[in-house]
């Protein structure tokens, strides 16, 4: 470490100052920025799949004069279901496709003296067959949802067991409007039963595309709902990492880098709100490069009192006005208050946002449905 020699023999040094040491500083500073990359980074690559939804969404929105196997999203109008499924018959629903029904029980909670009804999913059915779609351009295609297939409709209360038991149903039904997002292919003449008639195409699940999703909700709307949520949260982790940066690191870094060890005179003592001092300081005249810089800094009220005026302490001192107090550049009292708000208000942008993901979830976006009414549960439906 580089060290500061008293010039005068006479002259009183005292030790001012309660920075942290520069190992833990930057490493608090570190985890801070990280924690904020990191986040911001989340965030983004979210927006990303969300525009990347939308855009395909909007791209089987489009009118379409003929299908295209490669397509991953084709939507149309379910004309007819094509035979019961292994393991069940049609659901109970006349008309019905798929149907998913959810078995829930329901309970009282008193969070900060309200009363709310709170609503979980006890169990579910789900129940499918093969259907026919006719496209906007009047090709029909076979599809064959599986069993884990992801309905994307509205919830509908079927029946009301007892005041804490309750069925919700989702379905998708002969004449309504679907978007199927699954793998696409063409059938060809001689493979099958194919006839007048015959879809010209099969969407089932493949090994490249496990999954199927049907939409009866508009298939851009969550999506353009999450682009707008994500991106909003990603500019603001952007922008408040550029004002964490350029408001307090920069003047860590300036330290760090530019900062030479000196010795500084106190010039004036005065006592300040929540134990603390405030010392101004003249930086040693002779120097060349920070020599006569002039620094108001703050200390610990248990190092300050009026007979400070005269002294000289050690500090490191910036040519561009900078000063610490103490022989390394670290986290002062004064910035530590500015850490901890930082590291804070990333706590809570990462908490709200993390709640507000959770509350505008709809249903089949959740793993385990819940969902919270205000009122008895006598009342709520």
């Amino acid at each position: 470490m580089i060290t500061v020699e008293v010039p005068d023999a006479e002259m009183q040094l005292v030790a001012l100052g309660d920075a942290l040491s520069s190992v833990w500083s930057f490493a608090i500073a570190l985890v801070i920025t990280v924690a904020w990359v990191f986040a911001a980074g989340l965030s983004a690559t979210r927006w990303a799949e969300a525009r990347a939804l939308l855009a395909r969404a909007r791209s089987a929105m489009a009118p379409r004069t003929a299908l295209d196997v490669r397509a991953e999203m084709i939507g149309g109008v379910v004309v007819r279901g094509d035979g019961a499924r292994e393991e069940g018959e049609a659901p109970d629903d006349a008309g019905s496709v798929v149907a998913v029904r959810l078995y829930e029980t329901g309970s009282e909670h008193r969070p900060r003296g309200r009363l709310e009804t709170r609503w979980r999913e006890a169990a579910r059915t789900v129940r499918v067959m093969p259907f026919v779609l006719r496209t906007a351009a009047g090709e029909l295609v076979l599809v064959e949802p599986p069993r884990d297939v992801a309905l994307r409709a509205p919830l509908v209360i079927a029946s009301r067991e007892a005041v804490d038991r309750r069925e919700r149903l989702a379905t998708l039904s002969i004449g309504m409007r679907v978007f199927v997002e699954a793998a696409l292919r063409a059938n060809e003449r001689g493979q099958g039963p194919y006839r007048e008639g015959a879809p010209g195409f099969t969407a089932r699940p493949t090994r490249a595309t496990p999954s199927m999703a049907l939409h009866v909700d508009p298939p851009d709307a969550r999506p353009r709902f999450w682009a707008r949520f994500y991106g909003a949260l990603t500019v603001g982790l952007l922008v408040g990492l550029g004002v964490m940066q350029v408001g307090f690191y920069v003047g860590l870094y300036d330290l760090a880098i530019h900062g030479r060890p000196a010795l500084a005179q106190v010039l004036s003592y005065e006592p300040i709100a929540h134990a603390r001092g405030r010392v101004t300081l003249r930086v040693d005249p002779d120097r060349r490069d920070v020599g006569g810089l002039v620094s108001t800094e703050t200390l610990p009220a248990s190092q300050g009192s009026a007979r400070l005026v005269g002294t000289w302490t050690r500090c490191i001192a910036a040519p561009g006005g900078r000063v610490q107090l103490g022989s390394e550049v670290g986290i002062d009292g004064h910035g530590a208050p500015i850490f901890a708000a930082a590291l804070l208000v990333t706590l809570l942008l990462l908490a709200g946002a993390r709640s507000a993901h959770r509350m505008r979830r709809v249903w089949y976006e959740q793993p385990l449905v819940e969902e919270t009414r205000p009122g008895p549960l006598r009342d709520t439906h």
